[in-house]
């Protein structure tokens, strides 16, 4: 046992005693030193025990963020692959009306035997027919491209055969075609430097925002560059990044 020699006032000493009856100066001072070193003790036992459930509260709304996170991001795919399946549905009915209306004015008009052998008899002149409707077609692909602004091959794939040569011809005639990992994209070059344009000056990835700012056209044109590895957001410049040769 350790011995501590002390001098403690007569007022001090008069409120020990008051507060330990029965103790003497000696009983008085150990009893107070006891309640304290307990007291301390459970208090900070106390404090440890708050800390260690908050932090497990603190883990169990983190995982609740990162599960509701997951999910929102696994609706919003859902409804983007929606929108473009129903984009393609609604084009193949254009083009069945479009076949009906052509298949019914076959029927309703008149049959012309005569015309049909003068046509025949004059094969120099058919040859030049012909070319010049070849021709027109190339042309007329071109102009509905601009008229459209982009042609996703997914979306050609029931309309034309010869998707190579589609594609070569639009590229000849001075449209932008890019080769992205599950399809060929025919973009008209206007379009393309007005995409740019607009793109470079978004800081943002929110989809809400990039559809406002880009429109339905510039948005899946954006999440196809995306998905082939060809456009990505910076969120450290804060920025989208297109990478093309």
């Amino acid at each position: 046992m350790v011995e501590v020699k002390i001098e403690i006032p007569d007022d001090i000493m008069d409120k020990l005693l008051k507060k330990y009856p029965g103790e003497n100066l000696e009983g008085a001072l150990k009893k107070l030193l006891e309640e304290e070193l307990e007291g301390k003790g459970s208090e900070a036992e106390m404090i440890e025990k708050e800390i260690l459930s908050l932090q497990s509260i603190a883990n169990n709304l983190q995982r609740v963020v990162m599960a509701a996170g997951d999910t929102l991001n696994s609706y919003s795919q859902m409804l983007s692959d929606m929108r473009l399946r129903l984009a393609e549905i609604w084009e193949f009915l254009k083009e069945v009306n479009e076949r009906i209306s052509r298949l019914e004015s076959m029927l309703q008009a008149p049959s012309k035997p005569q015309e049909v052998v003068q046509v025949q008899q004059q094969r120099p002149e058919a040859r030049e027919i012909r070319h010049e409707r070849s021709r027109e077609r190339r042309s007329s692909a071109i102009e509905i491209l601009k008229k459209q602004r982009i042609m996703f091959e997914s979306d050609l794939a029931s309309k034309i055969r010869n998707r190579d040569a589609f594609f070569e011809r639009l590229r000849k005639d001075g449209a932008l075609v890019l080769t992205l990992s599950d399809q060929r994209i025919a973009i008209d070059p206007e379009y393309w430097r007005e995409f740019l344009s607009t793109l470079e000056a978004l800081r943002t990835n929110a989809e809400k925002e990039l559809k406002e700012a880009l429109g339905h056209q510039g948005y899946q044109l954006l999440m196809a560059l995306s998905k082939s590895a060809l456009a990505y957001f910076d969120a450290t410049k804060k920025k989208w990044v297109v990478l093309l040769e």
